[in-house]
């Protein structure tokens, strides 16, 4: 059935529990319970942020035990990058089956 909505025979004996107890707790606790559970998601979010800084910092010591420092001196041999043959690469853009 298109256009039609799906009613839950359910939903129709059984209220939501919100509209069950709308008229049952007063605006003002709501608002506190509301308020209640801001706090504890910005006490989560906190937590989250520290855990974050903790982790990026590990993967950090672990990147850096990895790298070997070079020092270079003047007159020490080290390999240049050809530019002339990294452009001539870039203008050819073969397909996949292409031949080299």
């Amino acid at each position: 059935m298109y256009g039609n909505e799906v009613v839950v025979l359910l939903e129709l004996e059984i209220p939501s529990l919100c509209v069950s107890l709308d008229g049952l707790i007063p605006d003002e606790d709501r608002r506190k319970d509301r308020l209640a559970q801001l706090e504890v998601l910005d006490d989560k979010r906190v937590n989250a942020l520290e855990h974050l800084r903790v982790y990026h910092s590990h993967i950090q010591q672990a990147y850096r035990k990895k790298i070997i420092p070079k020092y270079f001196k003047v007159g020490d041999l080290v390999l240049k990058e050809n530019l002339a043959n990294t452009k001539a690469l870039e203008n050819e853009k073969k397909g996949k089956f292409e031949p080299n």
